[in-house]
């Protein structure tokens, strides 16, 4: 979050995707959602639009799983904005 809320996006995606590395190595799901979200909100800053929309997918799936509200209601809304329901897929 510190990377991002800096305009360091590479930093910030390098690092995420490096705790996403780990948490598959060695099967966890601790802030997975919460890494799936930041990297969808660093691809819309960059315009990776479907980018994003399938990092929102996995961190919306992974926020039910978890049971993460907060991340989960903000990538509902997100994929809603954008006109897709993501219940029905």
């Amino acid at each position: 979050m510190y990377y991002a809320n800096n305009d360091k996006l590479e930093k910030c995606i390098d690092i995420t995707t490096s705790g996403l590395n780990l948490a598959q190595r060695n099967g966890s799901s601790y802030f997975v959602e919460s890494f799936y979200y930041l990297l969808s909100e660093m691809a819309e800053q960059q315009g990776k639009h479907s980018e994003a929309i399938q990092y929102t997918i996995q961190a919306y799936s992974f926020a039910k799983f978890i049971g993460n509200r907060l991340i989960g209601e903000k990538a509902l809304a997100f994929l809603k904005k954008n006109g897709i329901d993501y219940l029905n897929l």
